[in-house]
């Protein structure tokens, strides 16, 4: 009976420590496991660390002084974990952006969500339509669990497939499957060579790919499926230039309408001249990520 209270103590003490000592720890233990397992424990650890890493990370990330405008994430991975933790920091300017041109009668389209940062703070602070655009599966279930979490159902619409500039059945490529993680393509292999080129042999091995359906927003918006966007942010490592040249039409009818887009590579060219010769003018620059306005 002693020895199973000392064991409960130590176990809450545990879960009081500091994120980053949780963090260590675990990676300890993951690497004394694969040392005597090969398996990947990773996954098993990451879920017994989820209440300590939430109680950290989600409680301390309010948008406003309104106290209904608190974002909540669960954060089962490192990565989660960072992504939720430098919320403020890591990309200021995509959130001025949004602060500056979105509004409750603005439709956001978020694609290439992730587990939902941008999509769950335009939400909440607009309370408007978003649709957030998300193929990783992965991703999609973390991001799902982020738009219950927060009481978004009604207000953020999951589209589960890749947005190209036509309807293709193609590859779709993920580099590390880990709920949070980028470095995904679809339909290209270029991008997916690179991506493999340029990384560790750990990740290669946890690559995923498998053929899956692409779809336009210009179709979706065509058969009336979803409503037409006035702010657009694109961020999916490499197929920005599919994804524009499927919205062509839905730009040109529309007046009031921002787009914000990382490019990287040899794509940045290619990517400027389209947004030009579709009336938009670039406006801001700040890293790789472009903010491009309609000409009216």
């Amino acid at each position: 009976m002693k020895l199973t209270l000392k064991i409960i103590k130590i176990l809450r003490a545990i879960t009081h420590l500091p994120l980053r000592i949780l963090i260590f720890i675990g990676d300890l233990y993951s690497s004394f496991l694969k040392i005597i397992d090969k398996r990947n424990h990773d996954t098993y650890w990451q879920e017994i660390m989820q209440k300590s890493i939430d109680k950290n990370i989600s409680r301390d990330i309010q948008i406003s002084n309104n106290p209904n405008k608190i974002i909540k994430f669960h954060c089962p991975t490192q990565i989660s974990s960072f992504r939720a933790k430098t919320f403020f920091t890591k990309e200021p300017e995509t959130l001025k952006w949004m602060d500056q041109y979105g509004s409750n009668k603005k439709c956001f389209y978020d694609i290439g969500a992730n587990v939902g940062i941008y999509s769950i703070y335009y939400a909440k602070k607009f309370e408007t339509d978003v649709y957030a655009f998300e193929p990783s599966y992965r991703n999609l279930n973390l991001l799902s669990q982020n738009i219950k979490l927060n009481e978004l159902e009604k207000k953020i619409n999951l589209i589960p497939n890749p947005i190209s500039d036509k309807f293709v059945i193609s590859d779709f490529f993920q580099l590390d499957p880990t709920a949070g993680e980028a470095n995904s393509t679809f339909n290209d292999s270029q991008i997916k060579h690179d991506l493999i080129n340029r990384s560790e042999f750990s990740k290669k091995k946890k690559m995923i790919n498998f053929k899956t359906l692409g779809l336009s927003v210009d179709f979706l918006i065509m058969q009336k499926l979803i409503r037409p966007p006035n702010l657009i942010k694109i961020d999916v490592d490499g197929n920005e230039l599919d994804i524009i040249n499927g919205l062509n039409e839905t730009i040109k009818k529309i007046d009031d309408i921002s787009i914000l887009v990382e490019t990287r590579g040899n794509t940045h060219q290619n990517i400027e001249k389209t947004l030009q010769d579709l009336s938009l003018k670039k406006v801001n620059q700040f890293r790789d990520n472009s903010i491009w306005q309609k000409q009216v």
